[in-house]
C-alpha cells in the first residue's frame, strides 16, 4: 500500500523504477544479502525488472523506500506484510551496508507500525531471521519483539537454507504496556557483552530516559556522562580493580551534586536513584542489558575520582555509579525473588487484608 510520511531523519515514500540503480546497491551487494531471502541481483535491469513488478497498491503489503532527510538518497527498503494464517504483520528491511549502525531501520519501522495502526487493526508484529543474524534480533528487539520458536527457512532459489528463529510482539491490551514488560524482565547482568557498539541515538534515548526521573524539589542533581569512544573506555576500565563489565561497548557513568533542598535537606541520593532505575528499564525496553555498579565506584580506594579525572568532571560533582550497556554475550540468571506476601502488605505492617477483614 504506498504510503508517504517523515520522521526525525527519514523520509518514507513508495519505491519505483527510476529507483533500479539506487536499489542495486543493496539488492546486489553480497553482505546485504547474506541471510536474505530473495537471490542476490547481479544486474540493475533484473532490480528495475523486481519494481515494475510490485503491486504497490497491494492493501496488506505497505513496502516502502527509506530516504536520508540530509542527503536525499534512498537507502533502503522495508515493511510490513500481512499474513492471516499467523493473524500478524510480518515485518522486513534491507538497507545498505554502508549504513548500518544508525538506527535508521528501527527509526522507520516504529513510525511505519503507528501509521499502520491508525488504519488497520494490527494484533501483532513478527518477524524470522537466520539465528546467526544478530543484527536482525536487536532489530527485533528493538521493536519489542520477543523469541517465539526456532524455525528454518530457505532462499527463494533453494541455495541455502538456514536455522532460524521466529520473533514475534503481540499488542493484546494485556501486554500492550511497555513499561510493565521491561519492569517483570529486567535483570542485572553482570556477564560478557557482544562486540557490537550501542548506536549514539540509544545511548542518548537512555540517558535521557535517566534526566526524566524525578528529582527533590527539582533540583536535578543528577548528571551523565555517555561514554562509547574504545580510547576512553580502555581508560576507564584500566582503573576499576576489581574489573567489571570489562566488554561493555559503551558505560554511562553517573555524577551529582550536593545541593540542598527543602529545609535544607539534600536529595541527590534519591535523584540518582530514580535516575538510575529509569536508565536500566530503559535499556531494557531497547533490548540491551545492564548493571549498577556502585560500590566499585564509591568505596574507600575513590574509583570515582580516578575515573572523573579521566573525563573531566569539574569540582562540585562526583562520580558514584556506572552501567555498562551492551548486547549480552550469555543467557542472564533470573534471581528467586520473595513472594509478594513477604515483602509487602495492605494497610499494616505483615497484615494480609482479606484475612484481617474475615
Amino acid at each position: 500500500m504506498r504510503i508517504c510520511f517523515e520522521t526525525e531523519r527519514l523520509m518514507i515514500r513508495p519505491l519505483a523504477p527510476d529507483d533500479a540503480e539506487m536499489a542495486f546497491r543493496w539488492c546486489g551487494d553480497p553482505k546485504v544479502n547474506t541471510y536474505m531471502i530473495y537471490p542476490l541481483y547481479h544486474r540493475v535491469e533484473d532490480v528495475r525488472a523486481w519494481l515494475e513488478k510490485r503491486d504497490p497498491d497491494d492493501p496488506d503489503n505497505y513496502d516502502e523506500g527509506i530516504v536520508l532527510k540530509s542527503t536525499g538518497e534512498l537507502i533502503g527498503s522495508g515493511g510490513m506484510h500481512y499474513h492471516a494464517e499467523r493473524d500478524a504483520w510480518e515485518i522486513g528491511y534491507n538497507i545498505r551496508a554502508d549504513k548500518w549502525g544508525n538506527g535508521y531501520v528501527v527509526e522507520y519501522l516504529k513510525a511505519l507500525i503507528e501509521q499502520v495502526r491508525k488504519v488497520r487493526p494490527v494484533d501483532a508484529i513478527d518477524g524470522i531471521f537466520a539465528s546467526e543474524n544478530h543484527k536482525s534480533q536487536r532489530v527485533m528487539e528493538k521493536l519489542g519483539m520477543h523469541y517465539f520458536m526456532d524455525t528454518v527457512f530457505s532462499k527463494l532459489d533453494g541455495s541455502e537454507t538456514f536455522q532460524a528463529k521466529y520473533y514475534r510482539r503481540d499488542y493484546s491490551p494485556a501486554k500492550e504496556s511497555g513499561v510493565l514488560t521491561a519492569l517483570a524482565e529486567r535483570r542485572s547482568y553482570r556477564g560478557k557483552y557482544l562486540p557490537e557498539p550501542v548506536p549514539r541515538e540509544d545511548l542518548r534515548i537512555i540517558m535521557q530516559a535517566g534526566l526524566d526521573a524525578p528529582s527533590g524539589c527539582n533540583k536535578q542533581t543528577t548528571g551523565l556522562i555517555g561514554v562509547d569512544d574504545p580510547e576512553v573506555l580502555g581508560k576507564l576500565k584500566a582503573v576499576i580493580r576489581p574489573p567489571v563489565a570489562e566488554t561493555a561497548p559503551a558505560v554511562i557513568c553517573v555524577l551529582t551534586q550536593r545541593i540542598n533542598a527543602y529545609r535544607d535537606r539534600c536529595f541527590a541520593v534519591q535523584d540518582y536513584s530514580a535516575a538510575i532505575e529509569n536508565m536500566l528499564l530503559a535499556a531494557e525496553a531497547l533490548g540491551y542489558r545492564s548493571c549498577w555498579y556502585e560500590g566499585h565506584i564509591t568505596d574507600t580506594d575513590r574509583i570515582g575520582d580516578q575515573m572523573a579525572e579521566i573525563l573531566d568532571v569539574p569540582n562540585g560533582y562526583e562520580l558514584v555509579c556506572m552501567l555498562p550497556i551492551g548486547i549480552p554475550a550469555e543467557k542472564p540468571s533470573v534471581p528467586k525473588k520473595k513472594a509478594f506476601s513477604e515483602r509487602a502488605w495492605f494497610n499494616s505492617f505483615g497484615c494480609d487484608q482479606e484475612k484481617r477483614h474475615s
